[in-house]
């Protein structure tokens, strides 16, 4: 993803430094490596901030799987998913390996209900996991360097 595009990012409005955007949940503030105290209300926002809740319906929702109506239960447990390997990468210590264990077991779990969408759960998860990977991490190894995480 080219610098800029990411709707999920505030940027240092010193240094133009991308921050995910749920680091700034519940009032939480981040100093930046130039200095700048960054706080989700200080954050410049990138200017299209989509609904998430609309665009997983939309995206995960449409043709057969509308038909099909599948509850908003589902669709939560997707979003704990995601939100739990966010929480692994950003507040634990678990090795790359297990992080990338998750992030497979969490596409098969996503897959088997919308075994169509594997090019759009790389789109949207595996890039954002990629991003939070080498921004919070301080190793040189990202996830799943030289390859995709298969199915």
């Amino acid at each position: 993803m080219v610098r800029g595009e990411s709707p999920m990012a505030l940027l240092c409005p010193r240094c133009g430094r991308e921050y995910d955007v749920t680091l700034f949940e519940y009032g939480h503030r981040i100093r930046c490596p130039c200095g700048e105290l960054i706080t989700h209300e200080s954050g410049h926002r990138i200017e299209w901030e989509p609904d998430w809740e609309s665009i997983e319906r939309e995206l995960f929702g449409p043709d057969e799987l509308r038909r099909r109506r599948l509850d908003r239960q589902e669709m939560e447990r997707i979003r704990r998913q995601a939100d739990r390997i966010t929480s692994l990468i950003l507040y634990s210590d678990l090795p790359r390996v297990d992080v990338e264990i998750e992030i497979r077991a969490f596409k098969r779990s996503v897959l088997d209900t919308f075994p169509e969408r594997a090019a759009l759960f790389d789109a949207l998860y595996i890039g954002r996991f990629k991003r939070l990977w080498s921004q919070f991490r301080d190793t040189e190894e990202g996830l799943f360097d030289g390859e995709t995480p298969s199915d």
